[in-house]
């Protein structure tokens, strides 16, 4: 009976507090990095943080993902000297110099992780959040392809963003067609006919996207494309960076793309071929001067609406039971596993490793309701370095997270 009176609190609750209003945005922000020292100035600060941090205050994302960034200390940095105490971070796996980092008002989301997913040349990321409120989930699916070369033909490089392409369809086609999930990053794209783009959004199968623009064409070095050019800061040619939707996330219900909020911040359609501060008045040069100091990129940004449509089986599901992500990950040795129920059920939490076999269970007992803690040592088993899976299941539920042991 209380299981039941708590359940309906929640979708009162959900019900009063529909229909919130979500900015997403996405900004590489080049190779960033803590200090980037030269022999004339060997304690140099990288990058202009105030810039930085102006751009994203002009803007107020509730969610920010970055491209390029370095490492770990380049985390810590932007949290400490760019974004304000609202912000938290989704857990950073280390996989390259040009990371992808998630960061959310915590206030509003709930993050379940981050899965790096290897493909050609660089690996993306897969972030799912869930709103407080609404209890709706989002995938975020991070993306840097192989970028361009000034001086030489592309073939090569435009090859290698299609095979990355194929391991991202790979992936969402897995995805139920229902499934709200989003792609956003720097395609480092020249045109829209590149075979990245078209197997991207080709639908003879699941797992595809739309522009939210509606603007896919031949946007490189193009002035009929010019709204839609990301790069370079001081002279607009081409559409690298893109936010694409899943079609449910295009139909109504759920989770819901706000009909033209798409925004190339600072972009105005009338700078192609120049520095978007060029001929602007003082009061408009002041975010114009802070994209160009930022980063080469401009930042985009949408807006989505979320409508609190979750089935009320998963409501239940993810109410009554919780599988947190393992800490310390990337880890050494140990780490510790949490998790939570609300009410007496039976448990069952299991580790395999990368082909599926199981290593160890680490919980096989009846539990009464509450939060829970259990070590894991990889020593114990001789594991090697690499990807493992932690899954908890309890009566209809079941849960995976990725875990990186790391000797």
């Amino acid at each position: 009976m209380k299981k039941i009176l708590i359940l309906i609190l929640l979708l009162l609750n959900q019900y009063f507090y529909s229909q919130q209003y979500i900015k997403i945005m996405t900004y590489n922000i080049h190779d960033y990095t803590p200090y980037n020292p030269t022999p004339d100035n060997p304690t140099r600060l990288d990058w202009d943080n105030p810039a930085l941090k102006y751009v994203i205050n002009y803007v107020k994302p509730d969610i920010l993902v970055c491209q390029e960034v370095r490492d770990l200390a380049s985390v810590n940095q932007l949290m400490n000297y760019v974004l304000d105490n609202n912000y938290a971070v989704a857990d950073f796996v280390e996989s390259e110099n040009m990371n992808s980092v998630l960061f959310y008002k915590e206030d509003k989301f709930i993050s379940l992780g981050n899965f790096i997913h290897p493909a050609e040349t660089r690996p993306f990321n897969e972030f799912p959040v869930v709103h407080r409120t609404t209890n709706d989930t989002l995938i975020i699916f991070s993306v840097h392809l192989k970028a361009n070369s000034i001086t030489s033909d592309n073939s090569e490089n435009i090859r290698r963003r299609g095979v990355a392409a194929d391991s991202i369809r790979k992936r969402t086609s897995q995805l139920p067609s229902n499934k709200n999930f989003i792609i956003l990053g720097d395609f480092n794209t020249l045109l829209g006919s590149e075979p990245a783009i078209q197997k991207l959004i080709d639908k003879s199968y699941k797992g595809y996207v739309l522009d939210p623009l509606d603007a896919i064409g031949e946007w490189g070095d193009n002035p009929d494309y010019a709204f839609t050019h990301t790069m370079y800061a001081e002279n607009l040619t081409v559409r690298f960076d893109m936010i694409l939707i899943s079609q449910a996330v295009k139909d109504p219900g759920g989770i819901e793309y706000v009909e033209n909020s798409y925004t190339v911040v600072g972009n105005d359609g009338k700078h192609f071929g120049k520095s978007i501060n060029y001929g602007l008045n003082p009061y408009q040069r002041v975010l114009a001067d802070s994209l160009i100091s930022a980063s080469d990129h401009l930042p985009v940004y949408a807006i989505f609406k979320f409508t609190g449509t979750t089935n009320i089986d998963e409501l239940n599901n993810r109410f009554t039971f919780h599988l947190n992500q393992n800490y310390p990950n990337p880890f050494n040795s140990e780490t510790t596993i949490s998790y939570s129920i609300s009410y007496p059920s039976f448990i069952k939490l299991k580790v395999y490793d990368l082909l599926g076999n199981e290593i160890t269970t680490l919980v096989d007992d009846y539990k009464s309701a509450g939060n829970y803690q259990i070590k894991f040592n990889a020593e114990k088993f001789s594991l090697s370095s690499g990807i493992y899976f932690y899954k908890l299941v309890a009566e209809n539920f079941s849960e995976t997270r990725v875990m990186v042991y790391i000797k």
